[in-house]
């Protein structure tokens, strides 16, 4: 029998909330400065460039974990960890996208899946230094 609480497949994720607005961080001046020129120069030769998130969501320095953990939590409130194991690549490209879009600078960005729990790292950077995070999300509730 079924459990009643299986996540079909067909099931989408929910969306990306939007983040939280807040003020332009000065700790990014410089490099700031450094990808505009650096855009300015390839953009003149007409190769394509990426794009990294410096306007919106936490600043580099300054990720509110809490609240970012209780927005994927929130949005996987139906979901055993059995779900999310079956789903984990749509899973996490949808942390992914989640923290691509709620924090700024984000170098490395990792989830670890295990038997009751995952757990998510990122590496962040700005002027000054060089950030890590990390928490843990149990699905279903603890």
């Amino acid at each position: 029998m079924k459990n009643a609480r299986s996540v079909p497949a067909s099931r989408p994720l929910p969306a990306v909330p939007p983040p939280p607005q807040l003020p332009a961080d000065a700790r990014q001046r410089i490099e700031k400065r450094a990808i505009l020129a650096s855009m300015k120069q390839h953009a003149a030769q007409g190769a394509s460039l990426g794009v990294i998130n410096m306007a919106t969501g936490y600043p580099a320095s300054a990720v509110d974990l809490g609240r970012l953990s209780d927005v994927v939590t929130s949005g996987l409130s139906t979901w055993s960890m059995a779900d999310v194991r079956a789903r984990r690549g749509e899973v996490r490209a949808w942390l992914d996208a989640l923290v691509s879009t709620w924090v700024q600078r984000v170098k490395v960005f990792n989830v670890r899946f295990d038997d009751a729990s995952f757990q998510v790292k990122l590496s962040t950077k700005d002027d000054r230094g060089f950030y890590d995070y990390g928490f843990e999300v149990v699905p279903g509730g603890r």
